[in-house]
């Protein structure tokens, strides 16, 4: 048994100290598309008219709620009432509130 644990805690260490292999990056990658991209990023100008006009819209409008209903609903969860009695499980089964 001791022999075991020693050769489990061996092999568990190697385990842990042993690095994974290096992965090598196999994207291609356009260089002209890289370089478009980089002189947006460059001039802020990341985001189209469109989405730009878009989230403009969804901001602007509130959220709505139910169509028949315009109050927000919030529900409180009440939390448990727990009153101590004397005699709670006294008489074998019987239980007295």
């Amino acid at each position: 048994m001791k022999k075991l644990l020693m050769i489990c805690s061996a092999l568990f260490l190697v385990a842990c100290s042993s690095q994974p292999p290096a992965q090598q990056d196999s994207g291609i990658y356009d260089m002209k598309t890289v370089q478009e991209y980089q002189a947006r990023v460059a001039s802020g100008n990341t985001v189209t008219a469109e989405q730009k006009a878009r989230a403009a819209k969804d901001i602007s409008d509130p959220i709505k709620m139910n169509a028949s209903d315009n109050r927000s609903k919030v529900i409180y969860q009440r939390t448990p009432v727990i009153v101590p009695s004397i005699g709670f499980g006294y008489y074998k089964g019987y239980h007295h509130w």
